[in-house]
This record gives C-alpha cells, sequence and structure tokens, in this order.
C-alpha cells in the first residue's frame, strides 16, 4: 500500500535530526511536502467520503446549489467549490489547489526557525497523523489554519489569530472552538496540575460513557442552529450512503482510545522542561483537547474529531520533548518507541477504511473501480 510505504520511508528520518544541517532539512522537508502536494492532486475515488465530496463540487454550478443545498457544507468550502467548478471545473484542479493550501500551512510551521531542529522528526508525525494531507478532508484545511494561527499567538498578534480562526470556521464550523487556544496558551499550569486535570477529565468522561449520557434527549440542544445544521449535515451523508458518525463507542474502544491519549500525554508532561517555555505552554492545548476528547466524546463519539485541532500540535511538542532529553540512549529508545506507537496509529486509521485507501487510485486510472 501506498500509504503505508511512505509511512516507512520517513520512519529513519525520525533519528535523523541530528544528523542534518538546516538547509538539507528544509530540503528534505520542502521535497516530501511537494510529494505530498503532487498525490493529493492526482487521487481519484481515494479516501473515505469521496463520493459525498465529489458530488458536492459536482452540483455546485450556482450559487445556491453550492451554499443551500441540503448537500452543502460550510460557507468557505462551498464557494471555494463554486469558484474552482465555474472556472475550470476540474475536480483535480479542486484537489491540487486545497492540497496545496493545507499542505503549504503546516510546512511553514514546520520550517520555522524555533522548530526545524527537530523539524524532520515532525515531518513524520505529521505525515503519520494525517497521511501528509494527501487524502484530505475539509477539517484538514482547519486543522491547518489552527496551526499556522499558532504563530500568532506566539507574535501576540490576536487579530490575525482570530482571522485565521474564522477562516478555519467557514471551511469546517466545529474549528471555532480553537478561539480558546489564544487565552490557553497564556495560561501557567504547573505540571501536578497538568497531571490532575487530565486525570480528572478522563475519569469524567468515562463516568459519562457509563451513565450513556450520548443516549438521552436534551431538547435545548436541538434549538441551537449548530447542531441543527450538524443534524442537517449527519442526514446528508445517510442519503449518500457516507455514514460513518454518531456511533457510540464499546467498552473497549473507550478504554483503548483513553489509553492512547494517556501514553501521548502523561510522559510528555513529565519529560518537558520548564524552561523550554513554548513547548511547556503548547502542553496546555494538550490537557484541553483531552478534556474535549474524554468528557465531549463521551456525549457523542462524533466529537471526538474535535481533538484533531489540539493532537496537530503533537508534532511541535513531541519532537521538541524528546530530543530534549539529556541522556542520548533514553532520548533515541523513547523516539524509537513513539516512533512505532506512531506508525500504529496510522495503520489503525488506514486499517479501519482498507477499501477506502487501497489501492491507491490516481486520475491515470481513474476507470478502476473501488469495489
Amino acid at each position: 500500500m501506498l500509504l503505508l510505504s511512505l509511512a516507512l520511508i520517513l520512519f529513519p528520518f525520525a533519528f535523523l535530526d541530528r544528523g542534518f544541517n538546516t538547509q538539507t532539512k528544509k530540503f528534505i522537508i520542502f521535497s516530501f511536502c511537494v510529494l505530498f502536494i503532487i498525490l493529493s492532486g492526482i487521487r481519484w475515488n481515494t479516501g473515505t467520503d469521496w463520493d459525498a465530496y465529489l458530488y458536492s463540487f459536482s452540483a455546485a454550478t450556482t450559487y445556491d446549489n453550492a451554499v443551500n443545498s441540503p448537500i452543502s457544507f460550510e460557507w468557505g468550502y462551498s464557494v471555494l467549490n463554486l469558484l474552482i467548478n465555474k472556472l475550470v471545473g476540474s475536480y483535480t484542479v479542486f484537489l491540487f489547489i486545497f492540497g496545496f493550501i493545507t499542505i503549504y500551512l503546516k510546512f511553514l510551521v514546520i520550517n520555522r526557525t524555533q522548530f526545524i531542529g527537530c523539524a524532520l522528526f515532525s515531518l513524520y508525525i505529521f505525515y503519520c497523523y494525517s497521511m501528509g494531507d494527501i487524502v484530505f478532508g475539509r477539517q484538514s484545511l482547519a486543522i491547518s489554519l489552527v496551526l499556522f494561527s499558532f504563530i500568532y499567538i506566539l507574535k501576540k498578534e490576536m487579530l490575525k489569530f482570530i482571522f485565521c480562526i474564522f477562516l478555519a470556521s467557514l471551511i469546517h464550523r466545529s474549528s471555532i472552538i480553537c478561539l480558546f487556544l489564544y487565552y490557553i496558551y497564556n495560561l501557567n499550569i504547573s505540571k501536578k496540575n497538568m497531571l490532575l486535570i487530565f486525570i480528572s477529565s478522563m475519569f469524567v468522561g468515562l463516568a459519562l460513557f457509563n451513565f450513556k449520557i450520548s443516549n438521552l434527549n436534551i431538547p435545548i440542544i436541538s434549538q441551537f442552529s449548530a447542531f441543527a445544521a450538524y443534524q442537517d449535515k449527519l442526514d446528508a451523508y445517510s442519503e449518500l450512503g457516507q455514514v460513518s458518525y454518531g456511533q457510540v463507542d464499546s467498552n473497549l474502544s473507550n478504554i483503548l482510545g483513553y489509553l492512547r491519549k494517556g501514553l501521548f500525554v502523561i510522559p510528555m508532561i513529565i519529560l518537558v522542561k520548564k524552561e523550554n517555555i513554548v513547548i511547556y505552554r503548547l502542553l496546555n492545548f494538550s490537557i484541553f483537547g483531552s478534556m474535549v476528547y474524554f468528557i465531549l466524546g463521551a456525549i457523542a463519539t462524533d466529537f471526538k474529531r474535535l481533538g484533531g485541532y489540539f493532537d496537530i500540535f503533537d508534532i511541535l511538542i513531541i519532537p521538541a520533548v524528546l530530543y530534549g532529553i539529556d541522556n542520548k540512549k533514553v532520548r533515541y529508545v523513547l523516539i524509537l518507541i513513539y516512533s512505532i506507537m506512531i506508525f500504529l496509529r496510522l495503520y489503525t486509521s488506514l486499517f479501519n477504511f482498507w477499501n477506502e485507501y487501497d489501492p491507491f487510485i490516481t486520475i491515470f486510472d481513474f476507470h478502476k473501480t473501488r469495489y
């Protein structure tokens, strides 16, 4: 499988940040990102929700069809559909443009001077977390905009940060939750309190899950337009046979999800150095994201997808924390362990929808059928 093979090619680079100078690392990252963009543009009938996205693009022949039909997505994504459909009428061109923006924004962050020291490891994590955005959805671009907005948090330019989140919400409305990040980053939370918040929210989530709160009918929630729009989206997916949302987790999958969170977050809290203020404060995002995952995820499984806005910062946190370990042997053993766990995360994502990703069909063999 192509997508899994690329991860195996990138795997050794997780250990090589100290082996290349800055210019070489920038060239390697640039080369892989160009490859990701090309693959994202030439794919065809590959990836989850392919039919829904293709149908939405094809139907975007007028503003009303693009924005106001039952299968319309968020305004920004719908208008982009309309513009490219009107100008060139090619879904492949749309994929190239959307893929370029999505990948380029992440490239800009990884390539920044303050993160270039561990950038090859960051590239590996970026690929394994999101398949390099080769197979993307609306949330992929929203996540890229949220990650890019972090630059303006560092520069303390609040209006530019808000503008980035606003743009992200036009692509995927759920990203509006990230408006809190500007405030969260500036919180000075001790390691002890980080652990306490993480563990407490985990137990609250377990309690809500066992209480089966997701089965409760709370009338007031349905009155909010955001929830009504969310339900309309699920109905549209259902009509197209693309439903993969709203299912309640089993106890086993829920426990495994909690275990994965614990293995990624708790060691980072313990190992991070307080003097590395940027990375230390970034852990605030991991804590907040974990609260969202545990508590909102117990209410509805699909809310766990909100965690993607916070998990993406792992591409900066994990490399910086592990490469910051003074003992060389411990450092590389932990890099190996985390690299394997991150690879397994990718493998699980692919395995769950194997038939959607393998074979990787392109525009050059689009006549092939998926099933």
